[in-house]
């Protein structure tokens, strides 16, 4: 089953329990040679906190960002409608139409993800989902270019409506290129960030479950199975 955002957060807060659960003996912990120190633990701790910080940047980075690309896609939508009125209701350029219609048909007939599931590490979602999404969004892009560029060198276009001037209609072109273009690399930087937490909690020899679990083990060693100590923490669990 893959970790979710909540497990890292609640696996370095039960770390950071057994942590405090140690500094507070009466008889101090003291690891057998090679165990873990609470120095090293804790250490281990703020390094994962503040991997789990990194992952939620980037998150929040590339969550904004789609959440821009759904909203600037559904303008570019009932902007196209509006701008292929505006084109029909001219005789001028009757010979444009069905070009026009394409363009706007095929735009507003493109399906996207409202909100795609973010990268996960492996075992996550599908790479393909998220693919497909940002395939309806070149598409989109593609068809909103020629409308634009259709509209635009028509011979007198100049319509009234700040909607479907020239200015907005490039800038909603340049909104979506600009968003098409960063958010492949926004979205690698959430996976890169989730690899590297997800080395620093379960890597074999010096991540934080080994370091929480010497440190139970030490416990148990030093203090007895009957000590309060190990009563203490023995139900603690990663």
């Amino acid at each position: 089953m893959p970790d979710s955002e909540k497990s890292y957060v609640d696996r370095a807060q039960k770390s950071r329990n057994l942590h405090a659960a140690c500094a507070g003996y009466n008889v101090a912990y003291v690891p057998a040679p090679q165990g873990t120190s609470l120095a090293v633990f804790l250490g281990k701790i703020v390094e994962c906190e503040g991997l789990n910080n990194s992952v939620e940047g980037a998150l929040d980075m590339w969550s904004e960002k789609v959440d821009q690309r759904v909203a600037v896609s559904e303008t570019i939508k009932l902007t196209s409608t509006q701008l292929l009125a505006y084109i029909e209701s001219s005789p001028a350029w009757e010979a444009k139409v069905p070009r026009a219609k394409k363009y706007a048909n095929a735009i507003r007939g493109i399906k996207h993800p409202r909100k795609p599931l973010p990268p996960t590490p492996p075992g996550g979602t599908p790479a393909k989902r998220r693919q497909r999404g940002g395939q309806s969004y070149a598409e989109l892009e593609t068809n909103w270019r020629g409308l634009v560029n259709l509209a635009t060198g028509l011979p007198g276009f100049a319509p009234t409506s700040v909607k479907i001037q020239a200015g907005t209609l490039n800038g909603l072109l340049s909104t979506l290129r600009g968003l098409n273009e960063t958010l492949p690399a926004d979205e690698e930087a959430v996976s890169e960030a989730q690899k590297l937490r997800q080395k620093a909690f379960v890597e074999t020899k010096v991540g934080l479950k080994a370091r929480f679990d010497s440190v139970k083990q030490n416990v148990k060693g030093q203090y007895g199975t009957d000590s309060a100590e190990w009563a203490q923490v023995k139900g603690m669990s990663y």
